[in-house]
């Protein structure tokens, strides 16, 4: 989607009030999006229209078309207001007419890289963040946004030896790290869909278990990956029960089942508060934080616990990792807790 917009901007240097256009680009369900971000540093922004389908290769050639308008010092894809630009994106209000009409404009071959190429580095950049340095996902996300834009609207990014200084310079990665960052991942992503092509063709419960258990521990990224894809009941239960309980039951379900319900007795036979929270949260399932806050005021109410209830108060008892999920009937995203494991009895 190619989209239009007009801010009003003062030029500290010339000391002179701006009028400008944006000529940028988007997926067509990002749009809201996009501009909530704008919103963030340019609230004043006015969106002028849409065009719906028009692709990014477009976007550049209306940047060529237009360059004479250019105004370099507030990033590549603004230009200073003209009629020009609004009447002819007005005119060519569809991709197939645009995609006509600038078919005879050629692209310089140094054209800045493109954006969806600088989002899965990043994608890949701030996943590593999250697995290996623990950074919470929300602030992975609005971390990732915030570099996103910054290369391509502040930064002039246009060529990749300049892309990939930016990328050593912010975040200590150089080209050659990344490659080998990305063939971890990659190989991962390949190990996890032959995982599954093997977990898929079994039919026992048992079978499956023990497959599962066969992946090494000592890949945590791996096994991650795998318990993020398996059937829910398989991930409670290595979560919950461990691998090594689980070997010694030779993963046999109804032993398994036994355990998996002797520990929640176990945990919910006392008042205690301890007790109750483990019986309530078990390792392995996800919480929204608007329902940790409702179970936890239900078990504060019933022990007679004069504290206010807080999401993050789970924290106190589990290690635990930030998801966003959708929901599919609202389209809302979710934030919520996956209890990873138990932290030490407090």
């Amino acid at each position: 989607m190619i989209y239009l917009i007009e801010t009003t901007y003062y030029d500290k240097d010339s000391s002179e009030i701006l009028d400008l256009l944006k000529i940028g680009y988007t997926n067509d369900d990002g749009l809201n999006k996009r501009l909530a971000q704008y919103k963030s540093h340019n609230p004043k922004f006015k969106l002028l229209l849409t065009i719906p389908g028009a692709t990014e290769e477009m976007e550049k050639k209306l940047h060529v078309k237009f360059k004479q308008f250019h105004y370099s010092d507030y990033g590549k894809e603004w230009f200073v207001y003209n009629k020009e630009i609004v009447d002819y994106l007005t005119n060519h209000s569809t991709k197939d007419s645009l995609e006509f009409d600038l078919r005879d404009i050629e692209l310089d071959p140094s054209t800045r890289i493109e954006s969806s190429f600088i989002r899965s580095v990043l994608d890949i950049i701030y996943k590593k963040k999250v697995e290996s340095d623990n950074l919470p996902l929300d602030t992975a996300v609005e971390e990732l946004d915030k570099s996103f834009l910054e290369i391509t609207e502040t930064e002039h990014i246009s060529t990749s030896r300049r892309f990939w200084g930016y990328i050593e310079k912010k975040f200590n990665i150089t080209k050659q790290d990344f490659t080998n960052l990305s063939i971890t991942y990659l190989a991962n992503t390949d190990e996890v869909e032959k995982f599954l092509e093997r977990f898929n063709k079994l039919g026992r419960f048992t079978d499956k278990m023990r497959l599962l258990c066969s992946i090494s521990a000592e890949n945590k990224n791996l096994l991650t990956s795998i318990l993020e894809s398996v059937p829910i009941i398989y991930k409670n239960y290595y979560l919950t029960l461990g691998r090594d309980t689980i070997l010694k039951y030779s993963c046999r379900k109804c032993e398994l089942d036994a355990e998996y319900s002797k520990l929640k007795h176990k945990q919910s036979s006392s008042g205690d508060l301890l007790e109750r929270i483990y019986s309530t949260f078990l390792v392995g399932n996800l919480y929204t934080k608007s329902d940790i806050k409702t179970n936890l005021k239900l078990i504060y109410t019933e022990l007679r616990i004069s504290d206010t209830p807080k999401a993050i108060d789970i924290l106190k008892y589990f290690n635990v990792k930030d998801v966003q999920i959708t929901d599919k009937s609202s389209g809302k995203r979710n934030h919520c807790y996956e209890i990873l494991s138990r932290k030490e009895d407090k």
